[in-house]
């Protein structure tokens, strides 16, 4: 009637169950391009219409939007800073782009990227470069945080359908799965089988472990894992010194050679992972033997590759003349170390030698415009932009035909930096790099929600969500449903987003003359806690609450951190928060 106001709500629903295998797939042996491989789609096994979508969300709209704003608003309700907000949100759309899709089987599969103007003359819809490319995701975290049950069937795919049976995993997948796997030719990128991904292979396989509470899952795995680290020990590490001395195909599309802590780190964090798993699926012999590996690559690695400023590569200027970096300053050199600090496996180097090396790559590849610079093969930064180089020369003697796209700029690999200067106490240099990186992607110059690489909305950036666990010294495991919580930013007022395998919340830190406070609310799902760790220097008793009833607890402490163990698993149920004083006078 006149005068009144109505709102109407519309909801824009689909139904397309009929996923095919559209886009250029050259490794897979099918010749004929008309010919289309059914997938399927997740969804269509929940909804059997458009008209069903429509009717699910009428009956739910209520909690759908109440948990989405929920999310939103408990996420930034936080002290930390916003550039590493907008950040680990913005990235996570990626999740939910055409990079990825849920199979009717309950696989979840991705491209590199989507297709795009980014990706020039790809062809067909979907993305690009498929599919599930180790190399690349060698660097995601997001996925693992926000969904690791569905993160874990990346993982199945690789261990139990692409690993070959002598250890080595082709770096893309063939779809259907029923299909052969490409064991026997080339997939697109490295020539060889990506090495850094089958490292990260392992690495993920433990992160899985801790991420997931299902019993038994790393069982099941173990073989697969012990064949993969076999080959490397073998057929790599051939002289049995913990050192890759020989080819090494990566994620910049080409093999390198010779010593490099860039793929030898992650050699090394893989063989601590190894020991670990060993460990719990009671393997003390092979944990001894990776543990033996790993004390002399090492040792080994620091001695061949310091140069006092930086790690460099040897490599035989004769034999390889091209696609290596040899004296330069590479932003990936510390790229296993960054995997074993989100894993909690310690210092892979010298403390003092990694910190020195974080201090060399922010130094020499963080430029604040690109002026005299060309950017090659591609460019994606505006010369009036700033951002992070893949690789410099300080020191002189830059290759002829040096590794493929040092002089390029990767969001990927920035968050990754940015995440390890947090992890090093350079909480300065970590916001001048994002700074740099959301300067470019500022909504006017180009999308928030869309880091490109080779291709849009690019999987490579999903390495942002480490710089949440790095800021909050947030660590979690929920095979053994323990929490560690140590600020690095703000540290003696805290509040940020926290996530486990079946809840999420908000939790604060507040550090007072004689006291200690902390607080953990469960804002979706259930915590489930055995023992909690935080930052909170000579704690000498500890009271804990939950629902105002007093939790029956042990404290343990150290220098600068304090462990609280409960008297038996505390279930912290949605809406309810825990409570934990600590007296340190």
């Amino acid at each position: 009637p006149p005068g009144e106001t109505r709102t109407v709500t519309f909801l824009l629903c689909w139904h397309f169950p009929n996923r095919y295998v559209d886009y250029v797939q050259w490794f897979s042996g099918i010749e004929d391009p008309k010919s289309l491989f059914w997938i399927g789609n997740a969804y269509s096994n929940r909804f059997a219409s458009a008209a069903a979508v429509a009717e699910y969300v009428r009956d739910n709209f209520e909690r759908l939007d109440r948990e989405t704003h929920t999310f939103r608003d408990t996420f930034f309700d936080s002290t930390l800073p916003p550039e590493i907000l907008d950040v680990v949100s913005s990235q996570m759309s990626i999740i939910r782009s055409p990079t990825c899709f849920w199979d009717d089987k309950g696989k979840l599969y991705a491209f590199e990227g989507c297709n795009g103007a980014s990706t020039g003359g790809w062809t067909g819809t979907g993305g690009c470069c498929p599919m599930n490319c180790t190399h690349v995701w060698a660097y995601e975290m997001s996925l693992a945080a926000l969904f690791p049950a569905l993160e874990r069937t990346m993982r199945e795919t690789e261990l139990f359908t692409q690993l070959h049976p002598t250890g080595y995993l082709p770096h893309r997948v063939t779809l259907p799965i029923y299909m052969p796997r490409p064991w026997d030719r080339p997939v697109g990128g490295p020539e060889k089988p990506a090495l850094d991904g089958l490292l990260s292979m392992v690495l993920k396989a433990y992160r899985e472990h801790r991420r997931c509470t299902e019993i038994g899952w790393l069982e099941a795995a173990w073989p697969k894992i012990e064949s993969a680290m076999h080959h490397v020990m073998t057929d790599h590490d051939l002289d049995g010194e913990g050192v890759l001395k020989g080819e090494q195909p990566n994620t910049y599309d080409i093999s390198i050679y010779g010593p490099n802590t860039f793929v030898g780190t992650l050699y090394l964090a893989a063989l601590r992972a190894a020991e670990e798993m060993a460990r719990i699926v009671r393997r003390d012999d092979l944990a001894s033997s990776y543990r033996s590996r790993y004390d002399k690559g090492s040792a080994g690695y620091d001695n061949l590759l310091w140069n006092g400023q930086y790690y460099i590569q040897i490599y035989d200027a004769e034999k390889n003349p091209e696609q290596n970096y040899g004296k330069g300053c590479h932003s990936d050199q510390l790229f296993g170390q960054w995997w074993a600090h989100v894993l909690g496996l310690g210092y892979l180097l010298p403390a003092e030698h990694v910190q020195a090396a974080m201090d060399s790559i922010v130094r020499h590849n963080l430029r604040e415009n690109f002026v005299a610079h060309k950017q090659q093969p591609r460019q994606f930064a505006s010369d009036d932009e700033p951002g992070l180089l893949v690789c410099s020369w300080p020191l002189g003697d830059r290759p002829k035909v040096p590794t493929q796209y040092s002089d390029e700029i990767w969001t990927g690999i920035e968050y990754e930096v940015a995440a390890l200067c947090l992890y090093e106490g350079r909480s300065e240099e970590a916001l001048r790099i994002l700074r740099s990186v959301r300067q470019r992607y500022n909504g006017a110059r180009r999308s928030p929600w869309n880091d490109v690489e080779c291709g849009d909305h690019y999987a490579r950036a999903l390495s942002s969500w480490a710089l949440l666990d790095a800021a909050c010294g947030y660590e979690y495991d929920a095979s053994t449903q323990t929490v560690t919580i140590a600020p690095r930013l703000s540290p003696d007022d805290w509040r940020a987003f926290f996530i486990t395998a079946d809840g999420w919340g908000g939790s604060t830190l507040k550090r007072e003359a004689g006291k200690c406070t902390v607080t953990m609310g469960v804002a979706w799902g259930e915590v489930n806690l055995r023992e909690l760790t935080v930052a909170c220097q000579g704690a000498v008793s500890v009271a804990v609450r939950l629902r105002d009833a007093i939790v029956d607890c042990s404290l343990d402490g150290t220098d600068d951190r304090c462990t609280v163990r409960f008297a038996e698993s505390l279930r912290i149920p949605e809406g309810g928060q825990l409570v934990m004083q600590l007296s340190t006078s």
